[in-house]
């Protein structure tokens, strides 16, 4: 089994170079925790991807959805405003699927991933990276 370094404090996730020993390596600032990671054969992990609607009467809304991962209990939804992160959690939910409308704005673009977790809290895998734009408004 390898293992994950991933950085604390308000849900910042950073990429690490994995070494000979299964072991990843990050230099991050202050607290991190070490989380074991599945191999890729062992769980194909969730597939995410979304769309975004413009605020209009409600606000801007972007709804993910995803497959199951095999072993998942739930689901840690992660947030950036910057591509490959750093990322922010978002939510929890034992669907596969999220609607987030806190704080969007009409235009921008929102990067999301998806960590599957087991029943006892442990990350599985991390999905891919959906890149989800909220559509201008009318007469934009």
């Amino acid at each position: 089994m390898k293992n994950k370094l991933i950085a604390g404090g308000v849900g910042k996730l950073t990429k690490g170079l994995v070494l000979g020993m299964g072991l990843a390596v990050v230099v991050v600032a202050v607290c991190a925790m070490v989380v074991p990671q599945r191999s890729a054969h062992a769980a194909v992990c969730s597939v995410l991807g979304g769309a975004g609607t413009a605020s209009g009467t409600a606000p801007a809304r972007i709804d993910l959805s995803w497959t199951a991962t095999d072993g998942a209990a739930g689901y840690n939804v992660f947030i950036s405003t910057t591509s490959g992160g750093p990322y922010t959690l978002l939510g929890t939910t034992t669907n596969t699927s999220y609607s987030d409308r806190t704080g969007l704005t009409n235009g921008s673009t929102y990067y999301f991933v998806l960590q599957p977790v087991d029943g006892s809290g442990t990350v599985i895998c991390q999905s891919n990276e959906a890149a989800i734009t909220v559509p201008k408004g009318r007469g934009h």
